[in-house]
């Protein structure tokens, strides 16, 4: 093999600074209109807008103000080169009322659905109305649901297959749930009412502004989606299949835990046959703390704190003072669920009866147990409400304990496991059968019982709840199990959004949906990160690349929003069963939300309002990864879509059969970076070159690129390892790079050098092997500071106390929580023995 011949080098700071990190958006034109930026940050009364395309090129941007009630406001239409054909006042048209949502029919006209509410209170926002736009600007008025009230709504807009429009309206009107789903022929330009109507297929939800979606002809017919909070509980979302010659059927279930009321965004992707749907809850989150002064006298009492349980861990302390309850509540209307903790009684009075955990099921139909675990004269008692089962489990005293209790409708049983052992697995002797659920924890959660007079302490080391049984051994639901370690505000949480998708059945029609997934839609569980979000955000805006099927999002928020750039746009797409880590699409306005995204002609454009002066701008891209070297990757935002544009040599691993990932390296040997393939890229190896395109983001404490489409070709070129002394492996941040540790999990340093992560580097010292564990710890020691692991499967040569030279790439072993530096070797030539 020809080798490229670089002189051996000590790295000691050779980094570039990237100017290729801005994803680019080009601006196409200013709107007509401005409104109040306060009004576009209110979570309680969300603005919508929408872009879309007319036959001709056309793009349509709308531009509300408020409900431009009594001022203007509208849209404004653009030519594909940017000059502007009008802007349209709808207020001076006297058709008030905000446009939530554009749809393009099959004849090429641009149609506006009105239908805004103030969505925390279901408040009527105006006359609900469909309106034609033409290119010249004039407006016409295709259909309304009758004059302005809380019952004469329309529910949401689509457009069929056959290019006419669809729309439902309120299912809990007791005139409109009979009379719920219309289409308007574009070519005939008449209205027709469903022939099912008559019949009660409104169901009684509180429909909202975006619960319909075409979701593509199959050969049932059903080709419509109705999305609604599942009543009567408006915890989960369902998704129901409907056509025109059909009625409404109950389709597939979504329960994320919380946060299922409010439809603020959705996107059908035909590639894929994937619905997406934003939605956003109430903003109460799961858990609420309760320190109400339930006795006579006093002032409010705040009892809970964070406690220092040692060694970095934390707990959640809560007091119950003698006339106050004192506990964290999460209401969730399940059939069956799970509450576990780890605590310890701190103090309690000689009378206490406080209740520690308290977990209530929907007991309708049938009736369902709701146990209690009590400290109640003495002991550790597990109770029923309406029941006069009780277990008694251990004295009282100050030790940790963990408890699991479990309860299912289904079979009214409760299984119970104390520090381990089972003990209760039953029926109680009653059973409740009112609705409504909850899981409180805390030194008295009142609903049971109440004790005038107690008092108690209680410290929990973490508590997990989850609304399935899950017992001991078996996985918690990921997105469903919420999990409390005291390290943070628990209430945090509810600043979080959840996004859903639903999958089709891939070529026999949408219907029955294979599996649907939930998720946080920034990638941030505040509650588990312990990291906040700073404020409430909502789904602003989703569109599908026509030409992958790739969702694009964007998402809005309160001014105290400060977790990820406001107004990024975000990409996300189907992955197995689940969805693709964030990618990033860049701001297209600083300073700016992006409240609308759509795709024409190979471009993707962005709506978006600035939040200094409130006026609405129309940008535009053409979708595509970036060229960058690697060095230039390290310093772009986390899910940019990049590609090294040339071949670049691979230096991990060796040898055949490792399918897990690849390390390339810049021929400057400034950088260099691991790449994990998607399912189906080819995984590369040294003595050969690889064009990576993907998006960048950091697994396991180390930068990756997460590859969509990998190009192998031969070489025989192979770059030089970079010698270097055992200070510099790993090193401190470096763009996306997080800190890689000396040493390891129960011993470790800071670093002071920059980040080598990724590099092929060579370092001398002698070889340390620790036998005392299988399989045999193989470090190297140049006696710069601490050892550094070696790692190769198939064993390392040499033995304790052997000079040695290692080759091999600067990895990062993960313990979950740190990131500590590791040298891969790529075979067993990579240690050259030098003796004694």
């Amino acid at each position: 093999m020809r080798r490229t011949v670089l002189t051996v080098l000590v790295l000691v700071a050779v980094y570039l600074a990237s100017s290729a990190t801005a994803q680019t958006w080009t601006k196409l034109g200013t709107c007509g209109f401005t409104t109040s930026p306060s009004i576009m940050q209110d979570w309680k009364r969300i603005r919508f807008n929408s872009i879309a395309f007319d036959g001709q090129g056309n793009i349509y941007a709308t531009c509300c103000n408020a409900n431009n009630d009594g001022v203007p406001g509208g849209l404004s239409i653009f030519q594909p080169n940017g000059t502007k054909i009008a802007d349209v006042d709808l207020n001076a048209l006297e058709k008030f009322g905000a446009i939530t949502k554009l749809v393009t029919g099959g004849d090429g006209v641009v149609y506006a659905l009105q239908n805004w509410l103030e969505i925390n209170w279901s408040y009527a926002g105006g006359v609900n109305r469909i309106l034609a736009i033409l290119p010249n600007g004039s407006v016409s008025e295709v259909w309304n649901s009758g004059a302005k009230n809380d019952a004469n709504r329309i529910g949401g807009l689509t457009v069929g297959a056959d290019g006419n429009l669809y729309w439902t309206t309120n299912g809990a009107s007791s005139y409109w749930k009979y009379h719920f789903f219309w289409r308007y022929d574009v070519a005939a330009g008449t209205v027709e009412e469903w022939p099912q109507a008559g019949t009660n297929y409104g169901w009684s939800e509180t429909h909202r502004m975006f619960d319909l979606e075409f979701l593509g002809s199959s050969p049932d017919g059903y080709d419509f989606g109705v999305i609604a909070p599942e009543y009567p509980s408006y915890i989960s979302w369902r998704l129901d299949n409907m056509s025109w010659t059909s009625g409404r059927q109950a389709g597939n279930p979504c329960n994320p835990g919380w946060g299922r009321d409010w439809i603020t965004a959705t996107a059908y992707d035909p590639v894929n046959d994937v619905l997406w749907v934003g939605g956003r809850g109430g903003g109460s989150g799961p858990w609420s703390w309760s320190a109400t002064n339930w006795g006579t006298g006093g002032a409010p009492y705040s009892g809970w704190s964070i406690a220092d349980l040692g060694g970095g861990n934390k707990g959640l302390a809560i007091s119950k003072g003698a006339q106050y309850d004192a506990y964290f509540r999460m209401d969730g209307n399940y059939s069956s669920a799970t509450a576990a903790a780890r605590f310890r009684v701190d103090s309690h009075s000689t009378n206490t009866g406080n209740t520690i955990l308290n977990l209530r099921i929907v007991g309708s139909p049938g009736g369902a147990p709701w146990p209690v675990l009590k400290v109640k004269n003495g002991y550790f008692q597990l109770e029923f409400i309406s029941a006069t089962t009780a277990v008694q489990i251990a004295p009282v005293d100050n030790d940790w304990h963990e408890v699991r209790i479990t309860a299912d409708r289904a079979t009214q049983k409760t299984i119970c496991y104390w520090d381990g052992q089972n003990v209760f697995d039953g029926q109680p002797n009653g059973l409740r059968t009112d609705g409504s659920g909850f899981v409180c924890f805390g030194a008295c959660t009142r609903e049971s019982d109440v004790y005038t007079g107690y008092t108690a302490t209680v410290t929990f080391d973490w508590v997990r709840y989850a609304n399935a049984v899950v017992l001991p051994g078996e996985s918690w639901p990921a997105g469903l199990g919420w999990y409390l370690d005291g390290a943070g505000d628990p209430t945090a949480f509810r600043s979080t959004n959840i996004m859903t998708c639903w999958k089709g059945a891939d070529g026999q029609g949408f219907f029955p949906a294979q599996w649907f997934f939930s998720w946080h839609a920034n990638g941030n569980d505040p509650q588990t990160s312990l990291v906040s979000n700073g404020g409430r955000y909502w789904i602003s805006a989703i569109a599908c690349n026509p030409a992958d099927g790739e969702a694009w999002m964007s998402w809005n928020g309160e001014p105290g929003y400060n977790y990820d750039p406001l107004g990024a746009v975000w990409t996300r797409r189907v992955v197995g069963t689940g969805v693709s880590e964030l990618g990033y699409e860049g701001v297209p306005e600083p300073g700016a939300q992006t409240v609308a995204l759509g795709f024409h002609g190979g471009k993707v454009y962005a709506l978006t309002c600035n939040m200094t002066t409130g006026e609405y701008s129309v940008y535009y891209k053409t979708p595509g990864p970036q060229t960058m070297s690697i060095a230039e990757a390290k310093q772009a935002y986390p899910g940019t879509f990049i590609t090294t544009g040339v071949p670049k040599p691979v230096t991990f691993p060796a040898f055949e059969g490792f399918s897990d990932y690849f390390y390339i390296e810049d021929e400057t040997r400034i950088s260099g970076i691991k790449v994990i393939p998607a399912p189906g890229q080819p995984v590369a190896k040294v003595g050969e070159k690889a064009l990576v395109e993907g998006r960048i983001g950091v697994r396991n404490g180390e930068a990756v690129i997460f590859a969509s489409r990998v190009v192998v070709t031969p070489t025989d070129e192979v770059i030089e390892p970079l010698a270097m002394n055992g200070r510099c492996v790993g090193g401190l941040p470096n763009g996306i790079q997080p800190v890689t540790l000396r040493g390891g999990s129960d011993n470790y340093q800071w670093p002071d050098n920059l980040n080598t992560t990724g590099l092929l580097i060579r370092v001398a010292g002698t070889l340390r092997v620790d036998t005392s564990t299988y399989p045999w710890v193989y470090k190297i020691d140049d006696g710069s500071g601490y050892p550094i692991r070696l790692v190769y499967d198939p064993g390392i040569p040499g033995s304790d106390g052997d000079k040695v030279i290692v080759t091999g790439i600067a990895g990062v072993a993960w313990d979950g929580a740190n990131g500590f530096r590791v040298i891969l070797l790529r075979s067993g030539d990579d240690v050259q023995i030098l003796g004694q």
